[in-house]
């Protein structure tokens, strides 16, 4: 990550992240969803 995030962000709409550290870097709220992305594969793509 850029170490001036805030930079970065200034137009997104960040409605989760994956942890408290990311939460931090993006000046997001401490209401903000926290969790891992990953858990929602199973749920986007069919196994093959």
């Amino acid at each position: 990550m850029f170490s001036s995030s805030s930079n970065c962000f200034t137009s997104a709409s960040i409605i989760g992240v994956r942890g408290h550290l990311t939460r931090k870097r993006v000046f997001a709220s401490q209401t903000i969803t926290l969790g891992d992305p990953g858990l929602l594969a199973p749920n986007c793509y069919a196994e093959s």
